[in-house]
C-alpha cells in the first residue's frame, strides 16, 4: 500500500513538474522575472535560492507554480509578466499543457516501440472472430473503418471507444471499402450491430465490445509516428468528450475520480505490474494522466490556465488592457469553485472505496 501511495506521489509530482517547466522556461526565455519555481504545496521542505529565483519542494504533491513578476506587486520591475506582449504572455500559460501533451505524446511512442510486437494497429479489419455477429450486418474483411455514429476514428481503439460512449443497440458505421475492379468506395452501413457479453462484477455490468480482429501493419518509422500522433490526439478527444458527456449527463458524475481515486487506480496498475513484471497498465495509466492533465488546465475555466489564456487573448482583441483587479477576483471566485469541486470529488472517491 505504501509502495503504491508512493508510485502515486511521484506520477503525480513529475506531471506537476513537467507542466510549471514548461511555464518556467518560456517565462527564462522571454525574460519575465521568476521569483520561485515550486513542486508542490504547502510548507517547503527545500529551499534554494539561485540568483532572482528560489527553488522549492513542498510537502503536499498535489500542486505547483511558477511565480512570476506581477504588475500590481512589482511596478518598478520592467520583466514583470503583464508588461510582456500578449503573444508572449499566450506561449507562456500555453506552455505548461504542451509539456504535458508532449510528454503524454512521448510515452505513447515509446510504448509502441516496446510492446513486444513487430506490428502496429490500424482500423482496418482482418478479420472476425468466431461465431462473430459483427460481420452480418454489412462489415467485411479490408474494411476500413472512417467513423462510427459520427465520431472520426484516427486508431482502432477509437471505435470500441466511440462504441461505448453511446452504448446503443445498432451504429451507423462508414467505411472505406475496395469493390470488385480495385477502386477504394465510401459506404454507409445502417444498423450495425455489435455483441454484448454482460458480466456481473460486484453490481456492476462490464461489457466487452466488436468481435473484430483488425489489422497489423509492420512497423516502420512512418507507421509509428502516424500511429503515435493517432493515439495522442484520440486520447485528448477522449477527454474532452468525457467532460462533454459529464456536463449533458450522459455521464453520471459519480464516475469522475479525483486525486484519491487515481491513487487507487495507480495502485492498482502497480500491483498487476509487480505480479506480471509488465508495466504496461502504468505507463498507459500515466499517459491518460498527463494528456488529461494537460488537456484540463487549457479549458477557459477562471483560475487555470486556460481561463488566463482566455483573458490574454481578449486583450489582444480589443487592443486594451483588461483591469487586473477585476480579473483577478474572478480566477479567485474560479479557484474557489475548482477546490470545492476537488474536496466534493475526493469525498465521492472514499465513498465508492469504503462502500
Amino acid at each position: 500500500m505504501i509502495l503504491d501511495i508512493l508510485v502515486a506521489i511521484l506520477l503525480f509530482g513529475f506531471m506537476i513538474f513537467i507542466h510549471e517547466f514548461g511555464h518556467y522556461i518560456t517565462a527564462k526565455m522571454f525574460g519575465v522575472t521568476v521569483h520561485e519555481f515550486a513542486v508542490g504545496m504547502g510548507p517547503a521542505i527545500f529551499k534554494k535560492k539561485i540568483k532572482e529565483t528560489t527553488y522549492s519542494l513542498r510537502i503536499l504533491p498535489l500542486g505547483g507554480y511558477t511565480a512570476m513578476a506581477e504588475d500590481e506587486e512589482d511596478n518598478d520591475d520592467p520583466n514583470g509578466f503583464n508588461k510582456k506582449s500578449w503573444w508572449k504572455r499566450f506561449i507562456i500559460l500555453f506552455a505548461g499543457s504542451f509539456m504535458n501533451l508532449l510528454c503524454g505524446l512521448i510515452v505513447v511512442m515509446i510504448m509502441l516501440l516496446t510492446n513486444g510486437s513487430d506490428l502496429v494497429g490500424t482500423p482496418t479489419i482482418h478479420s472476425f472472430r468466431e461465431n462473430a455477429v459483427s460481420c452480418e450486418t454489412g462489415l467485411m474483411a479490408g474494411d476500413t473503418v472512417v467513423s462510427v455514429n459520427g465520431y472520426r476514428v484516427l486508431i482502432y481503439s477509437d471505435i470500441a471507444f466511440a462504441v461505448s460512449l453511446e452504448n446503443q443497440e445498432s451504429y451507423t458505421i462508414v467505411v472505406d471499402r475496395k469493390n470488385e475492379s480495385g477502386k477504394t468506395e465510401r459506404l454507409t452501413l445502417e444498423n450495425v450491430r455489435f455483441p454484448r457479453t454482460t458480466i456481473e462484477d460486484g453490481g456492476d455490468k462490464l461489457y466487452s465490445y466488436p468481435d473484430i480482429i483488425y489489422l497489423g501493419v509492420p512497423k516502420n518509422i512512418g507507421n509509428i509516428i502516424t500511429s503515435t500522433f493517432g493515439e495522442t490526439i484520440s486520447v485528448v478527444r477522449t477527454v474532452y468528450k468525457s467532460l462533454l458527456y459529464m456536463i449533458t449527463g450522459k455521464v453520471d458524475f459519480a464516475e469522475v475520480s479525483g486525486p484519491v481515486g487515481i491513487t487507487e487506480a495507480v495502485g492498482e496498475a502497480v500491483q498487476t505490474a509487480r505480479k506480471t513484471h509488465d508495466f504496461t497498465m502504468v505507463f498507459s495509466l500515466f499517459k491518460m494522466l498527463t494528456i488529461n492533465l494537460g488537456v484540463m488546465n487549457l479549458l477557459p475555466i477562471p483560475a487555470l490556465d486556460g481561463g488566463r489564456i482566455l483573458f490574454v487573448l481578449v486583450e489582444a482583441v480589443i487592443r486594451k488592457p483588461i483591469n487586473k483587479k477585476y480579473e483577478g477576483i474572478i480566477h479567485l471566485v474560479g479557484m474557489a469553485l475548482l477546490l470545492i469541486l476537488m474536496a466534493v470529488v475526493a469525498v465521492n472517491d472514499l465513498i465508492k472505496i469504503f462502500s
